[in-house]
């Protein structure tokens, strides 16, 4: 008689909706796909925007993902994780995506990361025929992604020296959309003619063409160096002129436009010899634009700057000034991030192939991960969280 009236009081209890909403919000997206085929309800809830905004609040934004890309000769992309309770850097178990795949023989690159979702480029830089450009977003927790349409470049012309495209991919809050921009700049044997710039929309999945009047800058080429914050995706920039000196360049992905930023009045940023900055690189600090740059006598030292006021120049403070136990030409610097209140910084011991944090508060070295096949240590890096955001037209992955 007890054991019918317990398992009649179970089968009447129901768990609140929006318990049920809280706990999910919890789970890791590996959980929340499986969890889409026991109930019709809750495949209906987790794919709906306002969870999926949820979730990233709640989950995403408390699980650090980086996801590294190596120049091997099956190119591919490698997921780690970062414990939430520690530091410690977890190597995925899974080859999630080879970009041999996407690109053939193109080793490719990675553009930016927003919201979970990362851009991919078949080429960087230097292109020579725009239309061969690929271009695709990938979610990596859902193993999902989409090609965009081709974005058909201008007359290049004869005249054309250098061909240089520079990709910037972000989130625009206003219209709740994500955006890729496309800048092309040609320089040709009588100078620097006006800017092609080309915006796709992700809603429209649709390019458009912007020209402009040459600026007086000049984009530099390096690799993961474009860091999103503010509304804006950023680049290094040397203006056009005798003083070469060096600026940051943003794209606001809302308003479409150019916005240029000084840099800290400091001699590091000030005349340059080339376009190609290889010491400097531009990330974010707790949602502050961010430099760090490396000591100028090639020791282990760098400094960290924060532009406390954004766009503001006299706003730029030298937050942190650290020394790394390993000689810079040596060393990597790849992401940074801010784990339970620790600021961390991911480097990279180019012969050792070893992986590390430091510990800018403590200066400590607080974890080693050595990256048993990976066998060129120029590797490309970027930060990600987990996301159930989905694309249109998207296709599952190939592993």
């Amino acid at each position: 008689m007890e054991k019918k009236a317990a398992a009649s009081l179970c089968s009447s209890f129901v768990v609140p909706l929006e318990i049920q909403i809280e706990i999910l919000s919890r789970m890791p997206v590996k959980s929340l796909i499986r969890f889409k085929c026991v109930q019709k309800s809750w495949c209906n809830l987790i794919q709906d925007r306002s969870f999926i905004v949820r979730h990233m609040d709640r989950f995403g934004k408390n699980k650090y993902v980086f996801l590294l890309r190596n120049f091997t000769f099956d190119q591919y992309i490698k997921q780690y994780c970062i414990g939430n309770e520690s530091n410690n850097i977890i190597e995925g178990t899974e080859i999630h995506m080879s970009t041999k795949w996407l690109f053939g023989e193109s080793k490719g690159s990675i553009i930016g990361s927003s919201n979970g979702l990362v851009c991919l480029s078949s080429h960087s830089f230097v292109l020579h025929q725009p239309d061969l450009l690929k271009i695709h977003i990938w979610n990596p927790s859902t193993r999902k992604i989409m090609e965009l349409p081709i974005c058909h470049g201008g007359d290049i012309g004869a005249t054309i020296i250098s061909p240089y495209f520079f990709l910037g991919f972000g989130f625009c809050p206003k219209i709740d959309d994500y955006k890729v921009v496309r800048v092309m700049l040609y320089a040709h044997s009588y100078g620097w003619p006006p800017l092609e710039v080309q915006v796709y929309t992700l809603s429209t999945n649709s390019w458009k063409r912007m020209t402009m009047a040459n600026p007086g800058w000049g984009l530099s080429p390096s690799l993961g160096r474009n860091g999103v914050t503010n509304g804006a995706c950023h680049w290094l920039g040397l203006q056009i002129n005798s003083s070469k000196r060096m600026s940051i360049i943003a794209f606001k992905f809302d308003e479409e436009v150019f916005l240029e930023i000084n840099t800290p009045n400091h001699h590091i940023f000030q005349y340059r010899s080339s376009f190609t900055v290889s010491d400097i690189f531009i990330t974010e600090y707790r949602s502050f634009l961010s430099l760090i740059s490396k000591g100028a006598d090639g020791n282990s030292a760098f400094d960290i700057w924060v532009m406390k006021e954004y766009g503001v120049a006299d706003s730029w403070v030298k937050q942190f000034a650290i020394e790394v136990p390993v000689p810079q030409h040596k060393l990597q610097v790849m992401v940074n991030f801010d784990n339970n209140g620790a600021q961390l910084l991911l480097l990279l011991d180019k012969n050792t192939r070893r992986l590390f944090w430091y510990d800018i508060k403590t200066n400590q070295i607080e974890e080693e991960h050595e990256l048993l096949n990976f066998l060129y240590p120029d590797e490309q890096v970027i930060g990600c969280m987990e996301s159930l955001v989905s694309l249109p037209g998207e296709i599952s992955t190939v592993i």
